[in-house]
């Protein structure tokens, strides 16, 4: 699998699955922009990938704010007016309880999981789609279809509606020769699952209900993205390819964050 010469945006690609992310489109020669409101880290990642900063770069990205988004996208005017591949890996989870959930607590993931993803992909898909070919994957969660343990109510309902976001998307920007397909991880070993557990041993006993016997690695679910982004995927658009260790045959999601 070759991405020579294509130009790729992965948001979130600081640390976890973006990260592997980014590093595999690299070594598989794309040119690769990072985007994630942990500049510093997200600088040390491409510098990490790719030391002589030809292939990788960094820029700021906040997904809730409109205006970064806006930033984010003159920053790769330099680069090129149009980019091949858009992996919208960036998201949060945050630990919330049905009852005490505030519209503020909501309103902060919809806009980083939901909103900030969709603006974002509406602006790089017009390019996209004017020069007949692209590729966006989109990062959902196997929570999307059923809830998870924790308590992550907005974190669910958002990774629910990205699945739906990605037909929509699909549908529209098929004609442009531009596919929309979404990945749905279960529990990977990341930053944003550790916030969750205070305790290594606790984090391992999640193995116990998911079939494959282990949590996964970004390494697991990359794999599954690299196809979406490959030439070898033009005929596939729309779907939601779930990785996760057939946490799905049983009846509940055991941790539900990727």
């Amino acid at each position: 699998m070759s991405f020579n010469a294509k130009q790729a945006i992965v948001t979130g690609g600081a640390a976890g699955i973006g990260k592997a992310v980014a590093k595999n489109l690299v070594e598989k020669g794309a040119t690769v922009f990072i985007g994630d409101i942990d500049i510093a880290r997200a600088r040390e990642t491409a510098a990490e990938i790719e030391p002589r900063g030809e292939r990788c770069h960094a820029y700021p990205l906040d997904l809730a704010d409109m205006d970064s988004i806006a930033t984010f996208i003159d920053s790769l005017k330099p680069a090129s007016g149009k980019m091949d591949i858009l992996v919208n890996c960036a998201g949060m989870a945050a630990p919330e309880e049905f009852f005490e959930l505030t519209p503020q607590q909501w309103d902060r993931i919809m806009d980083i999981n939901l909103k900030g993803t969709f603006f974002l992909s509406q602006k790089i898909s017009k390019g996209m789609s004017e020069a007949k070919y692209g590729r966006i994957v989109n990062l959902s969660s196997a929570s999307a279809f059923t809830p998870s343990t924790r308590p992550m109510v907005s974190y669910d309902v958002s990774k629910a509606a990205l699945v739906m976001l990605t037909k929509v998307m699909a549908l529209k920007l098929a004609p442009y020769g531009v596919t929309v397909n979404s990945v749905a991880p279960g529990p990977v070993v990341t930053d944003l699952l550790r916030q969750f557990f205070d305790d290594p041993d606790t984090l391992e006993k999640g193995v116990e209900g998911i079939p494959i016997g282990r949590l996964a690695q970004p390494e697991d679910v990359v794999e599954a993205i690299l196809f979406f982004c490959s030439q070898r995927s033009g005929y596939i658009t729309g779907t939601t390819l779930p990785v996760e260790g057939g946490n799905l045959l049983v009846k509940h999601i055991v941790y539900g964050v990727e």
